[in-house]
């Protein structure tokens, strides 16, 4: 998601309006619990402060495939993360490289690591069912069994 800012670094603009979306992506989630991104929308808005640092204020929401803890089918898990901070900071936290900012900055890096913080451990489809609830020595108990 490169956002072109000349106007902004120019002084010709005070702020850049956000408007980004990602849908039905698959690819370069190995290594997440991510199955497939369906839709990602990213909106708010880019200034520049008096030392020249571009500070963000974004609002991520969309939904994500997650694999069900039981059924390995796949969950619809909604997302909604909020993002302020300046990119500098934003992105030395995530340990990204930081370009040198000339017209355009990167914000993908950032919103990805954030939508990865709230991703659940796991997640569990509400049509999955226990197969098994007792065995050799253990029994399933439910909060309707106490």
């Amino acid at each position: 998601m490169l956002i072109d800012i000349v106007k902004l670094r120019s002084g010709y603009v005070d702020y850049i309006d956000v408007n980004e979306s990602c849908q039905n992506i698959t690819d370069n989630l190995e290594g997440t619990d991510v199955l497939k991104i369906n839709n990602l929308t990213v909106q708010g808005s880019i200034t520049k402060d008096a030392l020249n640092e571009y500070y963000l204020s974004l609002n991520v929401t969309g939904s994500l495939d997650l694999e069900c803890a039981i059924t390995l089918r796949p969950v619809l898990y909604q997302v909604d993360v909020a993002i302020d901070g300046n990119y500098e900071e934003l992105m030395r936290e995530i340990d990204e490289n930081i370009k040198n900012v000339v017209n355009t900055i990167d914000i993908w890096p950032i919103v990805w690591h954030n939508v990865l913080l709230v991703v659940p451990m796991k997640v569990v489809s509400p049509d999955a069912e226990f197969e098994k609830t007792s065995g050799d020595g253990w029994k399933l108990i439910t909060s309707a069994d106490e």
